[in-house]
């Protein structure tokens, strides 16, 4: 609406004579007809499409003319270029060839990765001239060499073809080998089952116990071959190829979709090598069982006296069922954290535990880390410094302003739209702070402070698997840290002056100890009225002297969406790191 009140007022300028210029003003037309100088309509609204895919907003495409009457087409959106980090980018489009090729090349990436989602993801980024590129495992893939990307694959997709293909061979072979031995075992069990059902069938009347023990003492289990084979019928729709120098996209999607085939029937094969493994170890038990019983038959028939007491019993030695050999894979399913979905109730349940487990000094102490008082409780050093501001600041209040203490008036406050009647937390107060205190007495006062935030980061445990971040030196280098759980804040609140940048992003397990900037943090909830949760921050604390830090990948990328006036981009490095509990 600015831009609309500014061109109404220079055309009432220049009706009323004030002005002898006509205003003019360049704005894009939405639903405006497109030329087709360079992209039919229809090629720009797939462009559209296509850079969705990869960059999860939806792009604006203009025809614009410059002053020299000069055609152009821009490309204009944002992506995504870590987690939920954003960037803006623009493709300037002054040739038609130049829009061809570009269109083309977003149309090959997105075929890719739509007809073999499994297979192939492509990760948008930004580079220094705010132009968009696409990386595949850190890859840069390139519009020139995109040809040679394709054949590269498709000659790794070959091997892995031939590899398939005998490691099918080898399981099939495997596979008719362990049915032959479970078939054996079937018979080998059958004929036990029959033995024992012999035995017990005569032993219900005195000619059958007679006559069962004057059979003979052991029967030879007949072993017969089977004569039928297994049979199993491979449709192996290989594909025929012929020399090329370059592939295309068509043959890299036929490979895959064969390849995927070929993997599926491995995995069936292993399943049913699997099987049969556990059939066999069944049987295998159940013969056992099945020979056992018979052998304590048998060695009662020394004499005919002996075989009579023990047939005659009511109760006789039960076959038993074979071992399963199946273990159940009892594993835990952690929640994993997702931050948009996960953070309010998560607030509420840190805040509930914190009430209950944190003392009033250990709260007075999270809430000092929270301000400027965290660097110098990292290097005491600085302690003139802090000292020096204190006294400033308390040199220009009004002696007034402490002389109710903790009451408060009628007045009430709002977090998260809900009213309440507590007293935010003040420095001065926590301190002990006056115009008398000493260098030494502040000293003393922030050694207490440090020892309550090592007894509050021993009580409060992280609720789940979760990743925090900061913009800081190494975490290892300070003693205590303060990380965001929203990158993506971190950023926006973030007063960012340099062209480069560090980011680091820890990945903390369930049950680690850390402390939550919760609500309770910065109000004395002495009236019961302070709502729960964590409206007022997104952040937590780190003891880094308890953690053992280990870097497992470190990532670069750029973005221009959240230094001052955006003017510049900015290099991001991020170090990744894994943490352990010191023993």
């Amino acid at each position: 609406f600015d831009r609309l009140f500014l061109l109404l007022k220079m055309q009432i300028e220049y009706f009323t004579g004030d002005t002898k210029t006509a205003p003019e003003l360049y704005v894009p037309i939405n639903n405006n007809y497109y030329s087709g100088k360079f992209l039919k309509k229809s090629e720009i609204s797939s462009m559209e499409n296509y850079l969705w895919l990869f960059t999860k907003h939806w792009p604006v495409i203009y025809e614009v003319y410059d002053s020299n009457n000069e055609y152009s087409l821009n490309i204009i959106g944002e992506t995504f270029v870590y987690e939920n980090v954003k960037a803006k980018y623009k493709m300037l489009l002054k040739q038609k060839d130049e829009a061809i090729d570009s269109y083309n090349y977003v149309k090959a990436l997105f075929v890719m990765q739509t007809e073999l989602k499994n297979h192939y993801i492509f990760k948008s980024k930004i580079n220094f001239n705010n132009e968009i590129e696409f990386f595949y495992n850190n890859k840069k893939i390139e519009y020139s060499k995109l040809p040679d990307f394709i054949t590269e694959e498709y000659a790794v997709l070959s091997s892995q073809k031939e590899n398939f293909k005998l490691d099918y061979e080898k399981k099939n072979e495997e596979l008719k080998e362990l049915k032959a031995q479970v078939r054996g075992k079937e018979k080998e069990y059958l004929e036990k089952q029959k033995q024992i059902a012999t035995f017990l069938e005569c032993k219900k009347t005195f000619l059958g116990k007679v006559k069962y023990y004057f059979k003979k003492k052991k029967e030879k289990v007949e072993t017969l071959e089977e004569q039928e084979e297994l049979t199993q019928e491979e449709q192996v729709n290989s594909l025929e190829e012929k020399a090329k120098k370059y592939y295309t996209i068509e043959d890299l999607v036929l490979l895959h979709y064969y390849i995927d085939k070929e993997e599926k029937k491995l995995k069936d094969a292993d399943m049913d090598i699997s099987a049969q493994k556990e059939k066999l170890v069944s049987l295998s038990s159940k013969v056992k069982n099945a020979n056992t019983y018979i052998s304590e038959i048998e060695s009662h028939k020394k004499s005919i006296f002996e075989f009579w007491r023990f047939a005659s019993k009511d109760e006789t030695k039960l076959l038993e069922a074979g071992e399963d050999s199946k273990k159940e894979d009892n594993k835990k399913i952690k929640k994993v954290f997702d931050f948009k979905m996960d953070f309010e109730q998560m607030g509420i349940a840190a805040d509930t535990i914190q009430e209950t487990s944190l003392t009033k000094e250990e709260l007075d102490s999270v809430y000092l880390a929270n301000i400027d008082v965290l660097d110098t409780l990292n290097n005491m050093s600085n302690i003139e410094q802090l000292y020096s501001n204190l006294k400033n600041k308390q040199d220009s209040k009004p002696s007034i302003d402490n002389i109710f203490g903790s009451i408060s008036d009628n007045s009430s406050g709002f977090i998260g739209n809900k009213k309440h009647r507590e007293v935010k937390k003040d420095k001065f107060k926590i301190l002990e702070f006056t115009r008398n205190t000493t260098l030494e007495e502040l000293k003393e006062k922030l050694e207490d402070v440090s020892k309550n935030l090592k007894s509050a980061c021993n009580k409060i445990k992280s609720l789940y698997d979760m990743n925090i971040y900061a913009f800081s030196k190494e975490p290892k280098s300070k003693e205590y840290t303060k990380y965001s759980m929203n990158v993506q804040e971190l950023f926006a609140k973030t007063a960012i002056n340099s062209n480069t940048l560090d980011l680091y992003k820890i990945s903390i397990k369930e049950n680690m100890p850390l402390v939550y900037f919760s609500n309770l943090a910065f109000y004395d909830n002495y009236n019961k009225t302070l709502p729960k949760g964590m409206n007022l921050s997104e952040d937590v604390l780190l003891d880094n002297s308890m953690y053992e830090f280990e870097l497992k990948n470190e990532i670069q990328f750029v973005t221009n969406m959240y230094n001052e006036k955006c003017e510049k981009p900015i290099n991001v490095t991020v170090h990744e790191y894994d943490v352990k509990l010191k023993k």
